[in-house]
């Protein structure tokens, strides 16, 4: 493949980050203000963690950070209590009601995304299928693949 095919591809994929926002968190009316939902789809996707480990994973600072959590918390979607292991660090996780707001959400959204699939044909379900495996394959490696520094 020719360099400007990667180049052509990587603003390609790019624009697929950039079209799942728009097209289903903008469009899909989040329960929540995106900040505080991404904070509970986390917490969902990793388990219970730091407030630091949290920030991280979403490349917010610890001031951006607590005035969320707080809201979070006064509307029982987390729990921040010490960590068992080592009580200076306090544990976030979701409660039951943060649980369900993510649940409700992913099933409305695998509704939708399903509903539109019915609209392709076999051959185009069958494109999108190899398609989204190899992409997930992607995604898994650029996961575990340090960033150069900058």
């Amino acid at each position: 493949m020719e360099s400007h095919e990667y180049e052509i591809l990587s603003e390609t994929l790019m624009g697929i980050v950039v079209a799942i926002h728009r097209n289903f968190f903008r469009q899909m009316r989040l329960p929540l203000p995106i900040n505080q939902f991404s904070v509970l789809k986390v917490l969902d996707n990793e388990g219970p963690l730091t407030g630091r480990d949290v920030g991280e994973m979403l490349a917010i600072s610890k001031q951006q950070l607590s005035p969320i959590l707080d809201k979070l918390e006064k509307n029982a979607c987390i729990l921040r209590r010490p960590m068992p292991s080592d009580r200076r660090f306090i544990e976030i996780s979701l409660t039951d009601e943060g649980r369900q707001i993510i649940a409700s959400f992913d099933e409305i959204l695998r509704q939708r995304i399903e509903r539109d699939l019915r609209t392709l044909s076999e051959a185009q379900v069958a494109a999108v299928t190899a398609s989204t495996a190899t992409l997930r394959k992607f995604l898994d490696h650029l996961a575990v693949t340090p960033l150069p520094p900058r």
